[in-house]
């Protein structure tokens, strides 16, 4: 603003010149007369402030605009990660984290002073570590899109979970990587679903197999059985060859009723009925007599003879047979095989303890949590992954309970499989 005043009329002086300001905001005092140039310049310095005050308040309220959208845009992918339980990280170009990570830690429960520079990895699994150093090592120096996947700790459930990791180079303005900008996802729950399903196909395929396996042994099983019959028939047969033969038989219906599970999924229509597992058990170490002398075995049996059990005969049958036989596999020559049984309450229910220990080589820690899933097995020659499988099945179908503990020690190795029978009321009794 340009204010004409006579000359040499009084001058406002500071006090006044600050309350002129307060109202009136910018001004100039021009004493009259004024020469054209003199009012030329005044207007033109006072349209340049105008100006240069527009272009001010132009420019703050852009940064209003942007801070507000920058903002909008920082709570959004907040959001976002939030919901996809996602980490988002940042780290330096050799890959240390140069500022704290909210997300790392509230996931891995590492604080700042433990995730800081390359403190991250230790949340890392032990085996994934090196993969991933040299996975990003590679990245870094190909400068690409770095991708892996591992296990990391997860602190709310006190357990490694796997994880998928997707890191960006950002790169400055001479070209060179600046830091990596990355996002962590949890796949746990996706493996296992994934993994579920693979092994319902597997099961689904094989029992199709099994179905027609057993369907198409049928008619075999059934000639063998009426020549077993006719032999046993036979009197010249020696009471030594009659005892085999006998034995013959109750394998030959072992093999029928398993026939039988198979092609009824395991809906067996035979009841349960007082069992003797003494003799159940020494009909066993009779059939796995020859193993057990190449590899020179000492199996030692701790059963009382009056011992009974109300239960499906066919399918303990074929539990302990399966326990017996991983026995066994496990021994090393001169090893030994205790098989204890006695009579027992569990949760309120009188049954029967039954427990296959051996000293053979154990189960490794990794295989441990595996023993009882479907075709899992260590040995790949002989083994199917169903026997345990089968076995575990069997044992909760008919109410009861297994367990195991293991060791690969120098000092006490082996393995003990305990499982727990209920009694259960014979079939004439429903």
């Amino acid at each position: 603003m340009l204010i004409l005043t006579v000359s040499q009329a009084t001058t406002l002086g500071h006090k006044g010149h600050s309350r002129f300001s307060e109202v009136l905001g910018n001004f100039s005092l021009l004493e009259r007369p004024i020469r054209l140039e003199t009012l030329i310049r005044a207007v033109t310095t006072a349209l340049r402030a105008r100006q240069r005050q527009y272009e001010i308040r132009d420019h703050l309220e852009e940064r209003k605009r942007a801070e507000a959208a920058l903002a909008k845009s920082e709570a959004r992918h907040r959001g976002l990660v939030t919901a996809t339980s996602a980490i988002l990280w940042t780290a330096a170009a050799d890959g240390a984290f140069v500022e704290p990570q909210e997300s790392w830690q509230e996931y891995t429960g590492q604080a700042w002073e433990q995730h800081c520079g390359f403190g991250w990895l230790d949340a890392i699994y032990v085996d994934d570590r090196q993969p991933l150093v040299d996975g990003w090592q590679r990245a870094q120096t190909q400068r690409r899109v770095f991708q892996a996947e591992g296990r990391l700790w997860h602190h709310a459930s006190h357990s490694y979970r796997h994880f998928e990791l997707r890191a960006v180079p950002m790169d400055d303005a001479e070209g060179r990587i600046q830091e990596w900008v990355g996002l962590v996802a949890d796949i746990e729950d996706r493996r296992l679903a994934e993994n579920a399903l693979r092994k319902s196909e597997k099961l689904a395929s094989a029992g199709r197999l099994a179905a027609t396996i057993a369907h198409e042994i049928n008619n075999p099983l059934e000639a063998v059985t009426n020549l077993l019959f006719l032999a046993k028939a036979d009197p010249s047969i020696s009471p030594e060859g009659r005892k085999f033969l006998e034995m013959m038989d109750h394998e030959l219906n072992r093999v029928v009723h398993i026939t039988k599970q198979t092609l009824a999924f395991y809906r067996d229509s035979t009841g349960p009925s007082h069992i003797a597992p003494r003799e159940v058990v020494d009909g066993l170490i009779t059939i796995y007599a020859k193993r057990i002398a190449e590899k020179e075995l000492n199996v030692r049996v701790e059963c009382p003879a009056d011992l009974h059990l109300i239960s499906n005969p066919g399918e303990f049958r074929q539990v302990v047979s399966n326990l017996i036989a991983n026995a066994l596999d496990a021994c090393s020559p001169t090893g030994t095989i205790v098989i204890r049984m006695r009579r027992t309450v569990a949760n309120g229910l009188p049954g029967m303890r039954l427990t296959v220990a051996d000293n053979g080589c154990g189960i490794v820690a990794s295989h441990r949590r595996k023993v009882f899933e479907p075709f899992f097995t260590t040995k790949e020659k002989v083994g199917t992954g169903l026997g345990l499988w089968v076995s575990k099945d069997l044992i909760e179908k008919n109410g009861g309970t297994v367990r195991y503990r293991s060791s690969t020690g120098p000092h006490r190795p082996g393995t003990t499989f305990s499982i727990f029978l209920p009694d259960r009321e014979p079939s004439g009794h429903d």
